[in-house]
C-alpha cells in the first residue's frame, strides 16, 4: 500500500498575471473518486525564489476561525467534506510582487495527522506593462 509520501506532493504549475486578482481551487482526492475531509485542517501556500532560500515572496495560511473576511488574498477551505481550499490572490498584493520563475507548494496540516505537501511546482510571474 503507498505511503503519503509516495502520492505526494502532486506537481502543479502556475501563473499569476501581475497587477491582477487570482482565484482557483485546489481539491484533495485520496484516489480518483473519494474526496479527502479536511475539517479541521490548516493550508499554507508558500513562494520562494529557491527551495532553499528562508525569503518568502508570499505566504497565505487559511483562516482556522472562519471569521476573516476581510482579508483579499487568503486561503479560504469549504465545507471541508468538499476537499476544497480555494486560493485567492489579491491585484494589490499581485502587483507587489517581483519575480520571473519561483517555487511553491501547499500543505496541509491538522493536530494529531500526518502534514502533507499537497502540490508543489511553479510559479510565474508574467509582470504588468500598464499599471
Amino acid at each position: 500500500m503507498p505511503t503519503l509520501d509516495d502520492i505526494y506532493p502532486a506537481i502543479a504549475d502556475f501563473r499569476i498575471n501581475q497587477g491582477t486578482s487570482r482565484d482557483f481551487i485546489i481539491a484533495w482526492y485520496t484516489d480518483k473518486d473519494t474526496v479527502k475531509d479536511i475539517s479541521g485542517y490548516l493550508a499554507e501556500l508558500q513562494i520562494r525564489s529557491t527551495k532553499a532560500l528562508s525569503t518568502k515572496l508570499l505566504d497565505i495560511t487559511s483562516d482556522t476561525t472562519g471569521d476573516d473576511d476581510s482579508a483579499t488574498t487568503k486561503l479560504v477551505i469549504g465545507t471541508g467534506t468538499d476537499g476544497r481550499v480555494q486560493v485567492l490572490i489579491d491585484a494589490t498584493v499581485s502587483a507587489a510582487l517581483d519575480f520571473k520563475e519561483a517555487f511553491w507548494d501547499l500543505k496541509m496540516s491538522k493536530s494529531g495527522q500526518p502534514t502533507v505537501r499537497l502540490l508543489e511546482g511553479h510559479a510565474y510571474l508574467n509582470k504588468q506593462v500598464t499599471r
